[in-house]
């Protein structure tokens, strides 16, 4: 049997090449963690559940390629957005349609046909904004009641999706940068010294934590 001796040292007792082996050693092992967005993506999902996107599934790559970015497909539920969104956004509430618009949404007359999809025929290796799409079913609604729709409700739904896809693509770059940054932080200088502190880690001269 061999036995081997070395030292072990705080990390200011390192040199300062040990010191930038140790923060490139650690950093590697930090980019090798494939959960540290988990906490992210979990917020993000409740977040866009509240604004009326249900059944999510967010998808990224990041962070230094072209074609880089975040999206995500899911549900819409109507009533959740047209409350939370369209009120003060897209409808003039001094228009009379607002209050009828409502009342039926309200009481299930109109119900949701839209979802947000993959664009079919790209490459799975994209996961940008620009690789998702709003569906529609129709006009993106169905009208519940046995009595004639009424003629305002298609041009109105038609300015409500093309709002709804203005938000989609502000959210995915939403998510997008809230990942980067997690992801910065977690390389960072900053991270690292706070992780040998709350740890107490202690090092080889070769960087290499004991």
């Amino acid at each position: 049997m061999r036995k081997e001796y070395f030292n072990v040292y705080k990390y200011d007792e390192l040199s300062d090449k040990s010191k930038e082996k140790a923060y490139e050693l650690w950093v590697n092992m930090s980019d090798s963690d494939y959960d540290w967005h988990n906490q992210v993506l979990e917020e993000w999902e409740e977040r866009l559940e509240k604004y009326g996107f249900i059944n999510t599934k967010i998808f990224y790559s990041g962070f230094w390629s072209q074609g880089d970015g975040a999206s995500f497909n899911a549900d819409i539920d109507l009533r959740i957005l047209a409350y939370e969104w369209a009120i003060s956004e897209i409808i003039d509430t001094e228009n009379e349609n607002i209050f009828p618009f409502l009342d039926f949404i309200e009481d299930d007359s109109i119900g949701s046909t839209l979802k947000i999809c993959v664009i079919g025929g790209l490459s799975n290796h994209y996961s940008h904004e620009k690789t998702r799409y709003i569906e529609t079913d129709g006009n993106g609604y169905e009208w519940n009641e046995s009595g004639p729709e009424p003629s305002w409700i298609e041009p109105m739904m038609n300015e409500l999706i093309d709002y709804v896809e203005e938000v989609r693509l502000c959210l995915c770059q939403e998510i997008y940068s809230s990942l980067r940054d997690e992801y910065d932080y977690l390389i960072s200088e900053e991270s690292f010294k706070e992780s040998i502190e709350s740890n107490e880690y202690e090092f080889r001269e070769n960087g290499r934590i004991f």
